[in-house]
């Protein structure tokens, strides 16, 4: 869309969104332009219609990986995943990174509900073969922790990490938590952990 000063682009891409109500991908050419046009969007279609796909790769960090932008990319395949329609805003560099197919993404999704009988060993199993890692305090992405019949575990793709409380293999409850002050927050239903794609 050339030629469309300011928030022209995101004017007329609201537009086709809203009538196609299909996903659409806006390709910027660099993540500033990218930011620009996502906030633009997000302002004329709200947060839940609008995904930001950055590479997770930062040069600045020392491991070179960024956990929050795992996050937004996971969120984002997560949604695809679902065939939930939204405007995806990317720029080149994050569509060079490899990403877990479909079809196995949909094999490694693991659904929890309040009140289901599950075995624990098998839900510490699982996210050992997800990539969690497990430590003492959840604090970020990917982490997992055992203290007694709590399970706290910060998905790939959540904003909160959940804390899942059992009594014998009864998930009894599903909290989320603070990373800051390690207490529970919300009472949820039901989650969907997702490993890093």
């Amino acid at each position: 869309m050339d030629g469309l000063n300011g928030s022209t682009a995101a004017l007329c891409l609201g537009s086709l969104f809203t009538n196609l109500k299909r996903t659409c991908l806006v390709l910027e050419d660099d993540a500033e332009r990218a930011g620009y046009i996502y906030h633009d969007l997000v302002q004329l279609l709200g947060p839940e219609q609008v995904r930001f796909y950055p590479p997770s790769f930062k040069r600045t960090l020392s491991n070179g990986e960024d956990p929050g932008s795992a996050i937004l990319r996971t969120d984002v395949l997560n949604t695809l995943q679902q065939g939930v329609p939204g405007v995806i805003v990317a720029y080149p560099d994050s569509l060079l990174e490899n990403v877990t197919p479909d079809q196995e993404l949909k094999t490694k999704l693991l659904d929890l509900h309040q009140g289901e009988r599950i075995d624990t060993g098998f839900v510490i199993e699982l996210l050992h073969d997800y990539g969690f890692e497990r430590v003492d305090y959840v604090y970020e992405p990917g982490q997992f922790s055992v203290r007694g019949s709590l399970i706290d575990v910060f998905s790939w793709g959540n904003e909160w990490p959940y804390r899942l409380d059992f009594f014998g293999d009864e998930l009894e409850s599903l909290r989320t938590f603070n990373i800051e002050t390690q207490l529970s927050k919300d009472q949820v239903t039901a989650i969907r952990i997702i490993p890093k794609t």
